[in-house]
């Protein structure tokens, strides 16, 4: 299974969102979620289901097939499981830290999406991009 499944449960909520069928309470990510997404994508393992989010997130991003609303709604849904987690002294995936300030940056500013996002994804998808051609 991929990423890309992940993405779209998140887009079907974000949609429901916008559109006001249901609230940001249903739509919010959990630690139920969490733990359904690692079993499902990574056999148990959260490390690793939150690095292929950051990577699914960004490559997505940088090609356009995910909008800068719906990467936002995502990393900022991923934020309370990322911090329970840093304060259990379990550290987050740094892939994972630099999307969510990417996306971050694209919440203020003057034309921020444009001027600091897109930049930061892709710094960082031309360093996963070399990472994979030296494996």
């Amino acid at each position: 299974m991929t990423m890309q499944l992940l993405v779209e449960e998140m887009r079907v909520r974000w949609n429901g969102l916008e559109r006001g069928e249901i609230d940001r309470s249903a739509a919010a990510l959990s630690e139920t979620d969490i733990h359904r997404w690692s079993t499902l994508f990574t056999a148990g393992d959260v490390d690793e289901l939150f690095r292929r989010i950051a990577d699914a997130l960004a490559r997505g991003f940088h090609r356009g097939e995910i909008e800068f609303e719906l990467g936002d709604f995502i990393v900022n849904g991923l934020h309370w499981p990322m911090v329970n987690r840093a304060s259990e002294s379990t550290p987050v995936h740094p892939l994972l830290w630099d999307v969510f300030l990417a996306f971050d940056a694209g919440e203020f500013g003057e034309d921020p999406i444009q001027t600091k996002t897109a930049p930061m994804i892709a710094a960082i998808v031309a360093q996963l991009d070399a990472q994979t051609s030296r494996s």
